[in-house]
């Protein structure tokens, strides 16, 4: 990187980072003139910015970058369930389905036009959505996947309609109501299974559902 030269009679000052990014550095100079002392600050991008203006086509290698920053940091703990330890609490079905009433939860991030949207992410509120609800007043609020296609018909994530026409033709023998809806993108899973997972949980088993049809994301 190439700090310009400062003009003649000049007082150049030190360099300064600047206080929102470390892409540039703010070269301050000060002049002295008939008329009094004369500053003024040259911005002077780093080579990375420079370059990425010369060859605006160029792709940015963020995994390589991230591999260098965390580098030195220990290997991402990720969540593991031990199923030998701890199997799955799996229930088995008896009797015939149409006698059944289902319960349905949602990690799309649907919620109702009048409801609040779900936050960016942690959230480990859910939405009670109504089972009659029609897909023109449904809204979805989530980070994690590409939700234009949710957007455009939400039943693929909480498919409501589909499930009132299978318990319209006794299918199954009922929809718990309302359906329930979180954001499954959250970081802490500490936090599902602590805080967010007893409220589905509880909720559910006050409804007296027999069935749990969870749709995840």
């Amino acid at each position: 990187m190439r700090v310009p030269s400062p003009p003649v009679g000049s007082v150049p000052v030190p360099l300064q980072p600047s206080p929102r990014s470390g892409l540039f550095l703010a070269v301050r100079f000060g002049l002295e003139t008939p008329r009094g002392p004369l500053r003024y600050t040259v911005r002077v991008e780093s080579p990375s910015v420079a370059e990425a203006k010369q060859a605006p086509g160029d792709s940015v290698r963020y995994i390589e970058r991230t591999r260098r920053l965390y580098a030195s940091q220990p290997p991402y703990d990720w969540v593991f369930h031990d199923r030998a330890s701890e199997p799955p609490p799996w229930s088995p079905i008896e009797g015939p389905v149409a006698r059944k009433r289902l319960a349905v939860v949602s990690s799309g991030g649907v919620h109702l036009a009048e409801q609040e949207p779900f936050h960016f992410r942690n959230d480990i509120s859910y939405r009670e959505i109504p089972i009659d609800t029609e897909a023109s007043d449904l809204r979805v609020a989530h980070f994690g996947y590409d939700t234009s296609d949710a957007k455009r018909d939400p039943g693929c994530v909480l498919p409501l309609r589909a499930l009132r026409e299978l318990s319209a033709a006794g299918e199954i023998g009922g929809i718990v109501d309302p359906a329930l809806s979180f954001m499954g993108g959250i970081y802490s899973a500490r936090r599902v299974r602590e805080e967010l997972a007893p409220r589905l949980r509880d909720f559910i088993l006050a409804e007296q559902a027999d069935l749990v049809l969870l749709v995840p994301v």
